[in-house]
């Protein structure tokens, strides 16, 4: 049974606990991802039927080694990025987004049934939309660096109902950004209310500065 001092803990300073020990053990300065952005990518192409792609996707980025044993601990950055690049260049387009888009989501509910904590995951349900959402707007923006390695990520309000979630320099930067986009409205739609849409309206991989996610809840 938690005690008063841990029931006392908010939220956000929990999300992501197992999650940042995990990281401690890591150098996050040699800029690593979670290893869900392979995982999730191996698993979505599996759900597709798409044997070949996926060898031709991961044997094309240099990581083949990962279709006979997955990560268990962070990437480092460039492989993840390799992928989904070398995705985009040996599928179909629809195809390619909507492998990406299934990567995300299932990222997303690893992420919540495996890293954010039970005792987290009921009260942010409990709260409305506009408590819940902020809140799970700064727990990603604390913990960054599974999503986007040296890439730097600000939150801010950006007016009724909406959160702005911006990466400057993010590696794993790809047009649109499916996964990405993916990742976030699986995160928010499950924890901060079903109604919360993810658009991403600034892409790097478009030539924008910055990869700038609006997230309407």
């Amino acid at each position: 049974m938690p005690s008063c001092a841990q029931a006392a803990t908010p939220p956000e300073a929990v999300i992501y606990e197992a999650v940042t020990r995990e990281a401690e053990t890591q150098e996050i300065g040699a800029h690593r991802v979670g290893p869900n952005s392979v995982t999730q990518l191996i698993a979505a192409l599996d759900a597709a039927g798409e044997e070949r792609l996926k060898a031709r996707v991961f044997h094309s980025a240099g990581c083949g080694r990962y279709l006979d044993a997955p990560p268990t601990e962070m990437v480092p950055e460039q492989e993840p990025a390799f992928l989904h690049r070398a995705l985009i260049d040996l599928a179909a387009p629809e195809t390619a987004a909507a492998i990406a888009i299934d990567a995300g989501h299932r990222t997303g509910a690893y992420v919540i049934a495996n890293r954010i904590p039970a005792p987290a995951r009921a009260i942010l349900k409990l709260l409305p939309a506009r408590v819940a959402a902020p809140m799970l707007a700064k727990a990603i923006a604390r913990h960054a660096w599974t999503f986007c390695g040296s890439g730097a990520v600000a939150v801010r309000d950006a007016g009724p109902r909406t959160l702005e979630i911006r990466i400057d320099g993010n590696a794993l930067a790809t047009p649109g950004c499916p996964w990405h986009g993916a990742v976030f409205e699986t995160l928010f739609r499950r924890l901060a209310g079903a109604r919360a849409r993810v658009s991403h309206p600034e892409c790097m991989a478009r030539g924008d500065a910055a990869c700038r996610f609006e997230v309407r809840y």
